[in-house]
């Protein structure tokens, strides 16, 4: 855990004072209870009152509701007041402590950091135990080795001091030796002693310099126990920086294991992804030693297509047939130089025919886009149209409609009506004074001045309707054309997917005819040409039906040369133009004869009214019906 944390933590704690908070909940809940018993109290109170008030009679309860009333608003009062009080307490509690953090997880973390440093402090203590203990045995060593020392070196003195003597007898011996001969054994016997003396001197030399040695040991390890004592400063000093470096380690240890993860996760996707492609791999070169014998059967499949090409030229040309079986019968020795260099001439072939072929699929979509183009701006007009007629209909239902209702005493009483509200007061004071004549107020025959305002009215009438019928006559003739324009169209369009669904069906034949050839090569046979040829005309024999006989002429005699396309192209567009010119002339004469029948009923319509102008209304009607 970062040292922030824990001063955030620690900061946040002191703003909320824990301590001041304490002190003021006692203070508040100790307020508190006091209004809550005072509040208990005051309801007893309350309660006793309204008991008593129920048991008064009603003058009594008049006079004393307003006591009541007042009581039970002190009531409301205090209960309002101990509401803010303790919300007010609430939210000083808030405000203080919303922001602190939970110090739980903190202490836990603390608590567990603590544990390891005391763990590492008892070790510590105890190797400071060890080094100590140590100590105080090397020094007690040094000190027995210094009294041996001084011991050693006593004795090693008196030694010396008696050996000294000894020489200097031996010295005085030998001055003495050359004056009496006579003394030899002792001299013989002090020469040993002096020899023993000498080896004894050296043996003490050596025991000398081994204590020098040791000495020296122990004066080194009294210097190594003071670098001791300046190793546990040290170590002191290690250990805080220890518990910084420890820290230090969680947080990099936290980011070392979210790293791993990551890595892992990327060591993952990188393995998916590597077997992914080394799945992907084994089926690709398993596809290619699938397809190692692709160039052979290329070359193969050429030379089938081109032998095929062969057998169409020899069905169309009498002459190119016999050329070239003779060829082939000559040629059975040399099959293989001469195989090639037709294929090379086949392929070319095939290649332009290919080439003229797509030119005229690529032109046969253009026209099919230009035919989907044109039906549907066609069908977009018909759309206006219909929604137009369905309009025309509608007002023309509506008219019949208003003429059905329309009875000969209704039509009476309505011009007998509208000749009163028209009649002018001019002229209804020419007769008898603005009075209407008895026959003409019961039939409703109008009077001499208002018989030519009829006559207006009717002729309007009747130039109207004409109209509408001949604008609904137009529509229905142009929706006729336009419906045949429509299946014109359509059939096109079926016979230029006829044609587009026969190329792919004469490629199937030749996918046919290749395998039959291939077949009959890997058997072995004798003349490949000729049993082609043969299996060719029997599955014909077997195959072909009406439909596909027909494909065959028009492949063979219609589309074997341009001239034979020009001139079935030609026929075709001039069959179009000779139905076109008979749809319009059929029309025309379709809307002659209904314009000669619209005249004939509007002249008889007009004899009628001429006859009998009182019956105005009636007339109107039957017109109508008439249309």
């Amino acid at each position: 855990m970062d040292t922030s944390i824990y001063s955030h933590a620690i900061d946040l704690w002191s703003k909320a004072d824990l301590p001041d908070l304490q002190k003021n909940l006692d203070e508040n809940i100790i307020s508190i209870k006091s209004k809550e018993t005072e509040s208990i109290d005051s309801r007893k109170l309350l309660a006793k009152e309204t008991k008593s008030f129920k048991k008064k009679s009603e003058e009594e309860k008049l006079t004393s509701i307003n006591k009541i009333i007042k009581q039970y608003q002190n009531e409301i009062d205090s209960l309002t007041k101990r509401s803010k009080f303790s919300e007010s307490i609430l939210f000083d509690i808030y405000s203080k402590v919303s922001e602190v953090p939970d110090p739980l997880p903190l202490l836990k973390n603390s608590i567990n950091s603590l544990k390891v440093d005391n763990s590492k402090d008892q070790e510590l203590q105890n190797e400071i135990n060890v080094l100590l203990k140590d100590k105080e045995s090397l020094n007690n060593q040094l000190n027995e080795i210094k009294e041996k020392q001084n011991e050693e070196s006593t004795k090693l003195k008196n030694e010396i001091e008696t050996l000294n003597k000894k020489l200097e007898i031996l010295n005085k011996l030998q001055s003495d030796k050359a004056k009496d001969n006579q003394d030899s054994p002792q001299i013989s016997l002090l020469t040993e002693e002096l020899n023993n003396s000498i080896s004894k001197i050296s043996d003490l030399e050596n025991k000398n310099n081994l204590l020098t040695k040791d000495l020296t040991k122990l004066k080194e390890d009294l210097e190594h126990n003071n670098i001791i004592n300046a190793n546990e400063k040290t170590i002191k000093n290690l250990t805080n920086e220890n518990i910084k470096l420890t820290k230090d380690l969680n947080s990099n240890q936290l980011q070392l294991t979210s790293l791993k993860d990551s890595s892992k996760r990327e060591i993952d996707e990188l393995k998916l992804n590597s077997t992914t492609y080394k799945s992907e791999l084994d089926s690709i070169r398993r596809k290619l030693n699938q397809f190692q014998d692709y160039n052979k059967i290329k070359d193969e499949l050429s030379a089938l297509k081109s032998i095929e090409f062969g057998t169409v030229e020899n069905d169309d040309d009498d002459d190119d047939t016999n050329e070239g079986t003779n060829s082939a019968n000559k040629n059975s020795s040399s099959k293989d130089s001469k195989v090639d260099s037709t294929l090379l001439a086949t392929n070319k072939q095939l290649q332009k025919k290919l080439a003229e072929l797509r030119g005229s699929t690529v032109d046969l979509e253009e026209k099919n886009k230009n035919l989907n183009n044109q039906v549907n701006v066609l069908n977009e007009k018909i759309s206006s149209l219909e929604k137009l007629n369905q309009k025309l209909e509608l007002d023309i239902d509506k008219i019949e409609d208003i003429d059905q209702k329309f009875n000969d005493t209704a039509s009476m009483m309505s011009g007998v009506t509208r000749q009163l509200n028209s009649r002018p007061l001019g002229n209804s004071k020419r007769n008898n004074g603005g009075k209407l004549s008895p026959t003409s107020s019961i039939v409703g025959i109008p009077e001499e001045g208002e018989f030519n305002m009829n006559n207006a009215n009717l002729l309007s009438n009747n130039n109207i309707l004409p109209i509408i019928t001949k604008q609904r006559d137009r529509f229905r003739a142009k929706n006729m054309e336009l419906e045949k324009q429509l299946r014109l169209n359509k059939i096109e369009l079926e016979k230029l997917k006829d044609q587009q669904s026969s190329i792919p069906s004469s490629s199937t034949n030749n996918d046919i005819e290749s395998n039959i050839l291939r077949n009959n090569s890997s058997s072995g046979l004798a003349d490949p040409i000729n049993i082609y040829r043969k299996g060719k005309s029997s599955n014909d024999y077997y195959r072909n039906k009406d439909l596909s006989i027909i494909d065959k002429f028009f492949n063979r005699f219609l589309l074997k040369n341009d001239i034979n396309k020009k001139l079935f192209i030609i026929y075709c567009i001039a069959l179009h133009f000779i139905i076109i010119i008979l749809f319009v002339g059929f029309n025309k004469i379709s809307k002659a004869h209904a314009s000669s029948i619209l005249s004939n009923v509007n002249t008889n319509n007009l004899k009628i009214s001429d006859n009998s102008p009182a019956l105005g209304a009636g007339n109107h009607v039957l017109h109508q019906g008439n249309l």
